[in-house]
């Protein structure tokens, strides 16, 4: 009796401190949690953002916190990480609004600061969606070439499912394990969605481009009654440069504006470089408009004033720091 008596008290001995156990390991575990928790807080104040993430990361593994998520947002997008930094952002809104829901009225402002942070971020940033059908397995999805994760919603289906990505006009690709591609540009709206569907189906590769025929030839005589003479072949030539220069830096210039409009009216001193390069690209593409009209319309010129029995002549052509000189005897 006293045996069995002996017995029972052991296992309601074992019971208990088994139950004691549980909650002082889980205890452990939260105070680890909040203990990396400022530890990345700290680091960020020192501006260590990488070191910053991986204690941020330590931490939201074992308490998922939407306060822990918001500022390995910041980490990323101090590091240029935006489009990461807004998908951070956008699950930072959806956690604190459902804690918010449950009574933890505490992670209203974490809701509040992510969103400011996300409106920022999408006056550069949109959203794609990518659906593709016919995809075997193995098949991979790129966007402006960089690989992105798609999920299989079907045997022969993927979709990437409205990840963020910078606003403008993108190329999108997906390609199978035996070379089959199907691609096609997409333009990605500031703060708004964008969707793309590609069908691999029993494609083999994308269209080659339109090849030239051989056998035809141009005759640029015979216009009325006119040849073109070489004098506007170049200035004809040099005015698409002129114009491509244009379209190019022009382009470089608008994309480092809309960069700076994010800080504006006052911008760090770490955006100086930004601002002077966009000054210069804008300088560079003013340059080419005008050395692209200049082109064409001297082209123009020398095709509408020639005299009707062309004489052999000669032209040159020569840059200048104020444009391009065209000097020529006919």
């Amino acid at each position: 009796m006293k045996r069995s008596t002996s017995r029972i008290s052991t296992a309601i001995l074992v019971s208990v401190l088994g139950l004691i156990a549980v909650p002082a390991s889980a205890q452990g575990s939260k105070q680890e949690a909040v203990a990396r928790y400022k530890e990345g807080r700290a680091l960020i104040e020192k501006k260590q953002y990488e070191e910053a993430l991986r204690e941020l990361s330590a931490s939201y593994e074992m308490l998922d916190s939407p306060n822990t998520l918001l500022l390995m947002a910041h980490a990323e997008r101090e590091l240029g990480r935006e489009t990461k930094a807004a998908g951070l952002y956008e699950k930072v809104i959806s956690d604190a609004k459902d804690r918010v829901a449950r009574g933890e009225e505490r992670f209203e402002k974490t809701a509040a600061d992510a969103q400011e942070w996300l409106d920022k971020l999408s006056q550069r940033l949109g959203k794609i969606t990518i659906s593709i059908s016919g995809a075997p397995e193995g098949t991979t999805v790129r966007i402006d070439g960089k690989e992105v994760d798609a999920a299989r919603t079907s045997e022969d289906s993927m979709k990437v499912e409205s990840i963020w990505w910078k606003a403008g006009t993108v190329q999108v690709e997906a390609s199978t394990a035996d070379g089959a591609t199907r691609s096609m540009s997409a333009e990605i709206p500031k703060g708004g969605p964008a969707s793309v569907s590609l069908d691999l189906g029993d494609s083999t590769r994308d269209q080659a481009p339109a090849s030239v025929d051989d056998t035809a030839s141009f005759d640029s005589k015979n216009l009325e009654g006119k040849s073109i003479p070489t004098a506007s072949w170049v200035t004809g030539g040099i005015g698409v440069a002129g114009l491509a220069t244009f379209a190019i830096f022009g382009s470089m210039a608008k994309s480092k504006s809309s960069d700076l409009d994010a800080c504006s009216p006052r911008c760090p001193e770490s955006e100086r470089d930004v601002a002077d390069a966009g000054k210069r690209d804008q300088t560079v593409a003013n340059i080419g408009l005008a050395v692209g009209g200049i082109g064409l319309a001297a082209a123009a010129g020398f095709y509408i004033f020639q005299s009707s029995e062309p004489e052999a002549g000669t032209v040159d052509v020569g840059v200048a720091p104020t444009g391009v000189l065209v000097r020529g005897t006919f």
